[in-house]
């Protein structure tokens, strides 16, 4: 789990692309955030976020494939506890 330095870096990032609806599938609400980093073109979020979750470095993410790619974003969302960052944020108005 990330010190919460890290983890408002992180939030940093995933903050544009949060989706409202948190009832989806984890693969649906993953899928919401990584296609609105690709629609506004935001591509360094996905490999930036990726980067403070998984401390690998930029080369690194590049050279995983796509699956494996995603299976480390949705490892590390979990794994960091994103929807309680997410709501953690909103109510200090850090978002």
């Amino acid at each position: 789990m990330l010190n919460t330095k890290d983890a408002l870096h992180l939030w940093n990032y995933l903050a544009l692309h949060w989706p409202a609806n948190l009832d989806a599938d984890v693969l649906d609400f993953v899928g919401t955030i990584v296609d609105s980093m690709v629609e506004k073109n935001m591509h360094s979020d996905y490999v930036d976020a990726l980067a403070i979750m998984t401390g690998k470095t930029t080369d690194e993410i590049v050279a995983l494939s796509t699956d494996e790619g995603l299976e480390l974003f949705v490892e590390g969302l979990i794994e960091n506890n994103a929807e309680y960052l997410a709501q953690f944020c909103r109510q200090v108005g850090y978002a």
